[in-house]
């Protein structure tokens, strides 16, 4: 019957030494019984064609002692029965007296009988006459036997994982003459090994020969050898080869002996250890734990054994000593016991701790050659049940690792009362590892209602790089990272809060290169100024803690995120979503508020909005900007969460600037997507991403329609993941595959979530082309585009020039209707032809002249206006005057009816700005930072600034709002969006123009209350909107609104200077 391997089985290690083996001279063996003689004629089985030797029942005591049966010098294998029979195989019958050989057998053949304490007979067998002769035996005389080549040489390996092949060579033709292969163990027993006809039948304790590769196999995974095992091997006319067999780390070590000779002593050591840790028992409550494992391991004296060498007892091949494994347990008295488990190698202790202390358990093992070891000793704490966190967290009452640290070791229940000062308590700088039990796992705290901060605090100090495991921190836990502190999560649950203060770093999911699951924060990151963020995979699981509203990590100031870090909100929520205010919104996954997040170089942030798993009904956020910047030479990628018959979320919403060296920005999808359920913004109004690849989220009805958006997977995030959501959104983004709005009917239009285009033929390419022009240029970054695309359009004056004159035409001559999106932008949709881009440029101080007014100038500020004139604001102002005589202004997109008419004569008679071209001002074009300061310092007189040095890196010299930006900051008008950044290209809102304007007044108290209901008590505009009113500068957008959130225009802005300036309200 043909083997099969068993994987369950032992392996032993593979012996991979060869030695040189030294002969020696062996005594004969000793002559055995004659055998008895069979019939000479050979009874043929008429059904099955076996052939039948009968010697008669009253041979049965020979019969049962045969060990071996050959056929031609072929081994054959013993069956219990005739059912089995087959060539190679054969059948004892001691009760009739018969052996049975197989059908099949043809001609003469040789027969070989071995029995043991009987010499060895030899038959001839002639099938076709059905006779047998016993052959005469060699003749011995006194010839001895003879010495064994001295060159012979042996090794042993494992081959084809299941056997073990001993390889023995120097001496032609030795392994085609072994008859016999003894094996004696340590104790004395010994069996004969039975010789098999196939390399397949090798079972236990059987070998094969193979001549051809001068090897015997032996089983490897049933072991015919093992340690302290003596092998004797007898082949044709040399004396017998004795070898002595002894584990040698992952292989064993082959020794000569001389038969008269003791056998070699074993130059080997064993050693053992305890692999694991024991949890902390509760004293005078039961207890029973097997986490402890023995290892062991054979070296040569003197040398140290190699991690590789080390083996678990149970699967080691090491036969112990009577006495086996003994478990100590010390000090005395600790009412446990301790018992090893042959069966898995485990050490088990059980009874019930009599009281608090610490112990060491340590194991005896004595194996059968009379090798003794003992263990290291493992720590086992017992705790007293109630006891304060304070009283607990001491050195103490932790273990000193070899390297000096210490390891914290929480007991398996929870320590909910901490004490201390205020129930803060500090971990010693010395440990390194707090560690609960796997499965145990140890816990710190209660929980807490819903909105209430924690009350617990744990500092880990300056010094101390902790590293927390198998432990859930619950909702009264605030852990805090202070400067020079390090803190690591490895499958830890927090409810609570950590926060990272300046100089203080965390990681989490993350071990040596390697990105983990296990640890989640369900309450919050919240990461100070100076804090960074390294390496880290960051997820909430669906809960419902105490901040399940709140994003998972939240930066508050200006943070660092160096390697990669992977972050994801959870997927529902109990309550409402902050920026939905619906529930079952998924939860955002990173907050910047008020501060900078700056990516080191070549790190990564990853970050995904709940909603990825469809649980959550609409998509969550990935990103929200609250006045943050992410900025840095890292790449990010920001993917909002799906949303399920509900809108997707955002990629970046908020407002803020994303200034990364690369950012990959994809909307959530929406699941059965309406008009009022649409997918999520790559990023929404307010968040100025000018590099950034941005896609929004598509909708769609049905599973074949599901744009399946990359996200991280199951395991442990990695690189990997980030890859394939840059690829995605790099595709969809692609000239060939850009996304529309489902139901546009435009050529090229996607179907809704596919990602492919709509049957519409040949998408015919155009080509765009840019006239050269003097002083100045224009720029477009694709140079061939299909009808429909969206082109951007960047015009560059030189300096001292601006621009006159900007037209797109077709190839019939026919112009392209072009937006403006601030001074020097512009955007137009490409038609079905080629397009002609053509710029002129002007002098800016020709530029700045009125063109032929219709009458006079007047001053600019008159002293004593003529009249007060109603502007077209929804509210008369409280005391506004406009120059007696109005010069007309050349732009034709304002006409004296518009409310800043007068506003934008002023400020172009006083050089505070001039048009977007010749003849257009642009009133409805949004204004930035840059512009606003800008106008500010012209209006100003536009001063020389003290100091000519910024901290801004995104403001440079020679930039035309260069001297404007010093001189705000000089004047405390502004102090950026970040410590390094002042963000020139970000769109100035209501809110934030009426501050700029509040501050350049001196920030003054306002006399009277503010009557707009969208303006919030304490916001940092509220008091620049009640000023802005009180002095007629602003009466709001109508219904006492004053809409601080819309973007601020260049009509508006000039117009709201115009009045302060009238109002003598300024300082300068």
């Amino acid at each position: 019957m043909q083997r099969k391997p068993n994987k369950h089985r032992l392996l032993p290690a593979a012996l991979s030494l060869a030695m040189v083996l030294t002969m020696v001279p062996a005594h004969a063996a000793a002559a055995g019984q004659q055998p008895p003689v069979p019939e000479t004629t050979v009874n043929s089985d008429q059904f099955s064609h076996a052939f039948k030797l009968d010697f008669g029942y009253q041979n049965s005591g020979w019969m049962e002692r045969i060990t071996a049966l050959s056929v031609d010098g072929v081994p054959y294998e013993k069956v219990s029965s005739t059912i089995y029979l087959k060539t190679g195989t054969y059948v004892v019958q001691p009760s009739d007296g018969r052996i049975v050989l197989p059908p099949g057998l043809s001609g003469k053949v040789t027969c070989v009988i071995r029995a043991e304490g009987y010499e060895e007979l030899n038959l001839s067998l002639d099938t076709s006459t059905s006779t047998v002769a016993v052959n005469p035996p060699a003749p011995t005389g006194t010839q001895p036997a003879a010495e064994l080549p001295g060159g012979m040489s042996a090794s042993l390996e494992q081959a084809m994982s299941v056997y073990l092949k001993l390889t023995i060579t120097g001496a032609e033709g030795y392994v085609d003459g072994i008859t016999a292969i003894r094996r004696t163990s340590p104790d004395g027993s010994g069996a004969d090994l039975a010789a098999v006809p196939n390399r397949t039948h090798v079972d236990g304790p059987t070998y094969f020969l193979d001549g051809a590769e001068s090897a015997v196999y032996f089983d490897a995974m049933n072991p015919a050898l093992k340690d302290g095992d003596t092998l004797r091997i007898t082949s044709g006319q040399y004396k017998d080869l004795l070898l002595k067999i002894t584990r040698s780390g992952d292989g064993y070590q082959v020794q000569v002996f001389r038969e008269e000779q003791p056998q070699p002593a074993d130059e080997q050591v064993l050693h053992v250890r305890l692999a694991g840790s024991l949890p902390a028992a509760p004293a005078g409550q039961a207890y029973g734990k097997n986490t402890l494992e023995v290892q062991c391991a054979l070296a040569q004296k003197g040398a140290s054994p190699a991690e590789n060498d080390w083996k678990p007892l149970h699967k080691s091949g090491l036969i112990l000593a009577q006495e086996g494994a003994s478990v100590a347990i010390t000090p005395q008295g600790s009412g446990l016991t301790g018992t090893y488990s042959p069966a898995d190698g485990t050490i088990t202790l059980t009874g019930t701790p009599a009281q608090a202390g610490s112990y060491q358990v340590a194991v005896t093992v004595t194996d059968s050659q009379g090798r003794k070891a003992v263990t290291t000793a493992v720590p086992l704490q017992v705790y007293a049940v109630g006891e304060k966190l304070s009283d607990r967290l001491t050195l103490g009452n932790s273990v000193r690792e070899q390297n000096g640290s210490y390891r914290f070791q929480m007991p398996a229940q929870a320590i909910k009362e901490f004490g201390g000062l205020q129930e803060t308590v500090t971990v010693p700088a010395q440990i390194r590892t707090w560690s609960g039990t796997a499965g145990a796992r140890g816990t710190l705290g209660y929980a807490l209602p819903e909105g209430r901060e924690p009350v617990q605090t744990l500092l880990v100090p300056a010094g101390c790089d902790l590293t927390m495991e198998h432990m859930d921190l619950l909702g009264s836990v605030k852990v805090v990272v202070q400067s020079g502190g390090r803190l690591t999560l490895r499958n830890t649950t927090v409810e609570g809060v950590v926060e990272v203060e300046k100089g203080g770093s965390f990681s989490m999911n993350y071990d040596n290169g390697k990105f983990l699951t296990g640890a989640a924060i369900n309450g919050q990151l919240r990461l100070k100024t100076g804090a960074v963020l390294e390496n880290a995979a960051i997820y909430a699981a669906a809960s419902q803690t105490a901040r399940a509203t709140q994003p998972v990590v939240a930066v508050q100031g200006d943070v660092t995120v160096k390697g990669s870090v992977y972050l994801r909100g959870d997927e529902v929520l109990t309550g409402s979503g902050l920026r939905t205010g619906k529930s079952y919104t998924g939860r955002t996954g990173l907050l910047v508020s008020g501060g900078t997040l700056t990516l080191d170089r070549n790190s990564l942030l990853a970050v995904y909005g709940g909603g990825m798993q469809m649980a959550a009904t609409a998509g969550a956020d990935a990103i929200q900007l609250d006045r943050g910047d992410i900025t840095g030479s890292g790449t990010l990628v920001a993917v909002g969460g799906d949303g399920s018959y509900d809108r997707g979320g955002d990629a970046v919403s908020g407002r803020g600037t994303l200034s990364v060296a690369k950012a990959y920005l994809q909307g959530g999808a929406s699941f059965n997507g309406t008009a009022f359920r649409t997918g999520g913004k790559a990023v929404t109004t307010g968040v100025y991403a000018p590099k950034a690849v941005k896609n929004d989220g598509p909708t769609y009805r049905n599973e074949r329609e599901n744009p399946r958006i990359p996200r991280w997977t199951s395991s442990a995030p990695g690189y990997l993941d980030a890859q394939r959501i840059i690829s995605y959104v790099t595709a969809q983004t692609a000239p060939t595959a850009k996304p529309t709005q489902p139901g546009s009917g435009k050529p090229g239009d996607k179907r809704p979530g596919t990602g492919q285009s709509k049957p519409s033929g040949k998408n015919t390419v155009y080509t765009v082309r840019v006239s050269a022009a003097s002083h100045g240029s224009v720029s477009v970054k694709d140079s061939q585009a299909e009808e429909g695309d969206l082109l951007r359009l960047m015009v560059k004056p030189e300096k001292g020039y601006v621009l006159n004159q900007l037209t797109v035409t077709d190839q019939k001559g026919k112009a392209v209707k072009l937006t403006q999106k601030s001074e020097n932008k512009y955007t137009f949709a490409m038609p079905a032809s080629a397009v002609t881009i053509q710029a002129s440029f002007v002098k800016e101080s020709d530029a700045r002249k009125p063109a032929k007014p219709a009458v006079p100038a007047t001053p600019l500020v008159p002293a004593k206006p003529a009249a007060p004139v109603t502007p077209t604001v929804p509210t008369t102002p409280a005391a506004p005057v406009t120059p007696a005589t109005p010069a007309a202004v050349p732009f034709k997109d304002v006409s004296p009816k518009d409310y800043c008419y007068a506003a934008v004569q002023w400020a172009v008679g006083r050089n505070v700005t001039q048009g977007t071209s010749a003849n257009t001002f642009s009133p409805e074009a949004q204004c930035t930072r840059a512009q606003v300061v800008t106008f500010l310092w012209r209006a100003a007189g536009s001063p020389a600034p003290k100091n000519r040095t910024l901290p801004f890196r995104d403001v440079k010299s020679g930039d035309y709002c260069y001297d404007a930006v010093c001189w705000a900051v000089e004047k405390g008008i502004t102090g950026g969006t970040g410590a390094n950044t002042f963000s020139p290209d970000l769109v100035v809102t209501r809110a934030q123009a009426v501050a700029l304007l509040h501050r350049a007044a001196g920030s003054p108290a306002a006399r009277t209350a503010s009557a707009f209901s969208d303006v919030k008590s304490g916001s940092y505009y509220a008091a620049a909107a009640q000023w802005a009113s009180a002095q007629g500068i602003t009466q709001g957008t109508g219904a006492n609104r004053f809409s601080p959130d819309k973007d601020c225009t260049r009509g508006q802005i000039v117009a709201l200077l115009y009045r302060g300036v009238q109002q003598s309200v300024f300082t300068w």
